[in-house]
């Protein structure tokens, strides 16, 4: 992919000298690079470029790539304007600015069962713009943790929630915490950073379990 420049959109064009900025690299594991689009980060502080392309060269369906677009006033075109860059890459990079920070909310605020007793608990994620993210899709999961397991089992746990199944009396709590695929197909707790909401992004859910119906 290469870009030209005008100063009207109908010319006349001249094509970046640095074309193209962006191809298929094996060194990354990106092949077959296409045509995207430049997007920018909910706040509109960052672009990116959006774009298909292939992990192998023999991998028979396209896959998505979101790249950093920048502009570069350090190392401008021949014509002494910020040229644009593309920062190619398939490894683990930060989240687009405004994306964050991520709030994570439980069906129930709390749980209270009798021994031999079972509830779904579902959980939520949703972005800073409110906007709920996609538990299904396998990039990311939730989760479930039990404090005192003698007191309560989780079975069922589907990356989106988690059915807790009361053991003998007690109390105990239930921890959902949100993780999110890295490119090695690991899994990592996602934290907030800065003054909102900071830390792991995480919700509990205290239990009871009574001993009689």
């Amino acid at each position: 992919m290469g870009y030209a420049t005008a100063d009207s959109p109908l010319g006349p064009w001249h094509k970046h000298p640095g074309n193209p900025v962006l191809s298929q690299n094996a060194t990354l594991g990106m092949y077959s690079t296409g045509h995207g689009s430049i997007v920018a980060s909910p706040d509109g502080s960052q672009l990116y470029y959006v774009h298909h392309g292939r992990p192998t060269a023999t991998t028979p369906d396209r896959r998505l790539y979101t790249e950093r677009l920048v502009f570069d006033a350090k190392h401008p075109d021949a014509d002494g304007n910020p040229a644009l860059r593309i920062e190619q890459s398939t490894a683990d990079e930060p989240i687009p600015s405004g994306v964050a920070p991520y709030a994570i909310d439980a069906s129930a605020s709390a749980v209270s069962l009798s021994v031999g007793g079972t509830q779904q608990v579902g959980a939520d994620v949703r972005n800073a713009d409110g906007g709920s993210l996609a538990l299904a899709n396998p990039l990311n999961r939730v989760t479930a943790t039990i404090a005192d397991p003698s007191v309560a089992s989780l079975s069922d746990a589907t990356g989106a929630g988690v059915t807790v199944h009361a053991l003998r009396a007690g109390h105990t709590w239930l921890r959902l915490t949100y993780q999110r695929e890295r490119a090695d197909g690991s899994y990592a707790t996602v934290r907030n950073q800065g003054p909102v909401r900071p830390g792991p992004v995480t919700v509990t859910v205290p239990i009871t379990v009574l001993a009689g119906p």
